[in-house]
């Protein structure tokens, strides 16, 4: 026991050391882990890559550190007088005395906050899956008609429609206004999207507006836009601000384009290039006919050079006709389907179907002809007006005189309906054939 000067005792004496070390761990159990916003003050960077300075505002200033590793995951340079928010955790430097807090992550506030928020919101929505390309929509080849959610008065809708009427000059634009920025852009942008959803023959939303500062693109980065495209039967695609801005909107949207104009010349083929390519194609259509009606002609004609058995050849001809013209038509039709598809609202369509239409009428007519010459000429059908062909037996020689056929030998008379056996006998000078059996 120590007694001091004034005669009273002391029992439980403390060296600087432990008070310290008490008051440390009553700051980190108690307090532990803080946000604090203020103006960062005498902050240097030392040797060692370790940041240290003060953290104070009108009425009070605390000592802050940040260790190498932290400053080098913030993203930018802290400063003196820059309004920073530090989370850290409160402790005691025991070497001063002094209590500090030790940061494991700073941001500038003000817009930092909201550049932070912004992060958070970009994660969250990325983890459900709204800004997957999987998820996008291709765009249609030739748009019926076009909705355009924006500001009636900007500079976005002037740019876009001069764009479209210089590409296509008859195309169908809708306008659905909204306000583009401010506290209520966001519920109108998100009711303009939806309206255009309804509106009939609408296929592709555009959402745009022109350049801005961070804070006039706000409502596109809006939970509630985002939701909008993606919920969206119709593909958007938005072009917002300049080339440098991306919005969330951009991200979840099915094209995004740097420009309002850039927008207007993805969206929209030019039309003089539509009609030139319908012309080349309808070209390459009559070619591609005429040249496989030619290949038809040829091998019809090669099926006649090797005729054997008339009506056998003739049967296969009809088969491979029917085949040929099933073909046909088969190719008209893919023909006239992809073209329908790519050059859906072109005019030149129905020169298309009326071009098709004639060559396969034309191939059909010609193929009727070939089949029924082929058909007359063929010596069964000569059988059926009651000739007969007779062969010597057995070596089945056609018998075109008496003399090739003397008496006693054997005969095969061919019929329409089917074949008799005979013995030739002479008849007064010479006899006929006799004493034959019918051959089915």
């Amino acid at each position: 026991m120590i007694k001091n000067t004034m005669g009273e005792s002391r029992r439980d004496v403390l060296s600087v050391s432990d008070l310290t070390a008490r008051v440390k761990r009553l700051l980190e159990q108690q307090i532990g882990s803080v946000y604090v916003q203020g103006e960062l003050s005498n902050f240097r960077v030392v040797a060692s890559g370790h940041g240290y300075g003060t953290l104070k505002d009108d009425h009070s200033q605390v000592r802050i550190a940040l260790f190498r590793n932290t400053l080098g995951a913030l993203g930018f340079a802290p400063g003196n007088g820059m309004q920073v928010l530090l989370r850290g955790r409160v402790t005691l430097y025991e070497a001063r005395g002094e209590y500090q807090i030790v940061g494991d992550w700073m941001e500038e506030a003000g817009a930092g906050a909201a550049a932070s928020a912004l992060r958070q919101l970009h994660e969250r929505l990325k983890a459900e899956g709204l800004f997957d390309e999987a998820r996008k929509r291709p765009l249609p080849f030739l748009p019926r008609r076009i909705g355009v959610a924006t500001s009636p008065t900007g500079a976005a809708i002037h740019d876009v429609l001069r764009v479209l009427g210089r590409r296509y000059e008859n195309l169908h634009v809708l306008l659905s206004p909204c306000k583009v920025q401010g506290v209520d852009a966001p519920a109108e942008i998100v009711s303009a999207i939806e309206l255009l959803e309804k509106a009939p023959g609408v296929d592709l939303i555009l959402l745009t507006r022109g350049g801005g500062s961070a804070e006039d693109l706000t409502a596109f980065n809006d939970e509630r836009v985002v939701r909008a495209i993606v919920r969206s039967p119709v593909p958007v695609v938005s072009a917002v601000g300049h080339e440098i801005d991306y919005t969330l909107a951009d991200l979840a949207a099915d094209l995004r384009c740097p420009t309002p104009s850039a927008a207007a010349e993805m969206i929209v083929r030019e039309k003089s290039t539509l009609v030139e390519n319908v012309t080349a194609l309808d070209l390459r259509l009559a070619a591609a006919a005429s040249s496989r009606l030619g290949d038809l002609r040829r091998r019809l004609a090669e099926t006649g050079r090797r005729l054997l058995h008339p009506r056998r050849r003739i049967e296969q001809t009809a088969q491979r006709i029917d085949e040929m013209r099933e073909r046909l038509a088969r190719t008209g039709r893919r023909l006239l389907s992809d073209r329908r598809a790519a050059l859906a609202g072109a005019s030149a369509m129905a020169r298309l179907e009326a071009s098709a239409r004639h060559h396969v009428h034309l191939a059909r007519a010609r193929l009727q002809g070939t089949a029924g010459k082929l058909q007359s000429l063929s010596p069964l059908a000569i059988l059926d007006r009651g000739y007969s062909i007779t062969r010597a037996l057995p070596a089945y020689t056609v018998v075109r005189s008496p003399a090739e056929a003397p008496p006693g030998s054997r005969v095969e008379i061919r019929l329409s309906g089917g074949a008799l056996e005979a013995e030739v006998q002479p008849t007064g000078g010479r006899r006929g054939a006799s004493g034959g059996k019918e051959q089915g």
